[in-house]
């Protein structure tokens, strides 16, 4: 009756490959790799309340080419034991720090670790500082003045303005982002009795579900796919209830490092523990809680993105399982130009009144 795991029955008509290391994958790994002679343009600082706004950022200035130091791909999902000298190597090894501040962030023992090993860097190799507010926190630069001289942007709501800030900021020739502020052109699908809807703007919808054979109380969501920027991409969603303890307490935690814990013990059962084929761990905010997502890489369709979003039903008293996967061929850069529009739909999942703000 129930969905055992998103992964395990969800989609594994196509098989995760143990990825074969040719010229064409190794040409992704400007960011997958925390090695200490690695050097980064920039690092990124945030608290995960605005990981939608880093990610999104992230990607944008990795498709520009700058080999940035985020998070979600730097820290090896298998090795997430060592998440604080990682963070410490980042710094260290940065040119450039971008510090997304508010409050939330102002108050992470965490972040402000972040900023004071950065502040502390010996001159000649500290670099720029960028702050882009979200919003502005005065707390901040009355705690740590060296953030005085950082380059400030009021971020309003428009990310596209931010990535132009960041860019020109490095002195990078600012490009329009694959995604835009358009109109969402949301569609309506149902889970037998549960109506849920998704921002579907752009997408070809190929299938509204029947091309999912039903399994234990899954059904098949939509089937869907576009060509942007020269890149195939497409996916496809399976629906459930979960019979999983997740998420876990510790995706409500204030406390980002456990938030991480809770996205590694949910996706690395899907991995054998020899595999390299993990490139990010991520969260993304649905339904105001963090939900577990990552890519991989696959031979068959070079890049995965797949997300587990669990609601609660507002039929029975269930949760309710949205499994995700995208797929993409094609470089890493241009992955990354286009991984933004797999966040953005996922966010916009609207079930029966339980709604992402």
């Amino acid at each position: 009756m129930l969905m055992v795991g998103w992964l395990a029955q969800a989609y594994f008509f196509c098989k995760l490959k143990r990825c074969r290391r040719t010229p064409f994958d190794r040409q992704r790994m400007n960011v997958a790799s925390s090695s200490k002679n690695a050097a980064f343009d920039l690092f990124i600082s945030y608290k995960s309340e605005d990981v939608m706004l880093a990610r999104w950022l992230s990607e944008q200035l990795i498709a520009a080419g700058i080999k940035v130091w985020f998070v979600e791909y730097c820290i090896p999902m298998r090795r997430q034991e060592d998440f604080q000298q990682f963070i410490d190597e980042g710094c260290h090894n940065s040119k450039s720090a971008l510090f997304i501040t508010n409050e939330r962030f102002v108050s992470s023992v965490h972040c402000c670790g972040e900023v004071e090993r950065l502040l502390q860097r010996p001159h000649s190799t500290k670099g720029m500082l960028l702050e882009i507010c979200n919003p502005k926190e005065p707390l901040l630069h009355e705690k740590y003045t060296g953030m005085l001289a950082a380059r400030h942007f009021d971020y309003t709501g428009t990310s596209s303005d931010a990535l132009r800030f960041v860019l020109e900021s490095l002195g990078r020739r600012y490009r329009h982002p694959t995604i835009t502020s358009e109109h969402p052109q949301r569609e309506t699908f149902s889970f037998g009795v549960i109506s849920y809807s998704l921002d579907m703007t752009g997408w070809d919808i190929k299938s509204r579900g029947d091309w999912w054979t039903p399994k234990a109380g899954n059904e098949g969501g939509p089937k869907f796919s576009k060509r942007i920027g020269g890149m195939r991409v497409s996916g496809n969603l399976i629906v459930g209830e979960s019979d999983l303890k997740y998420p876990d307490e510790r995706f409500k935690s204030n406390n980002d490092r456990e938030k991480f814990k809770a996205a590694r013990k949910y996706a690395e059962q899907f991995f054998p523990e020899s595999s390299q084929d993990d490139i990010g761990l991520h969260l993304i905010i649905v339904g105001n809680t963090s939900h577990a997502g990552f890519t991989t890489f696959t031979d068959q369709h070079n890049w995965c993105r797949r997300y587990s979003v669990v609601l609660p039903s507002p039929k029975d008293n269930v949760l309710l399982e949205f499994a995700f996967v995208f797929f993409a061929v094609g470089p890493f850069k241009s992955f990354c130009r286009v991984a933004g529009l797999f966040d953005r739909m996922v966010e916009s999942l609207i079930i029966s009144g339980v709604r992402n703000e």
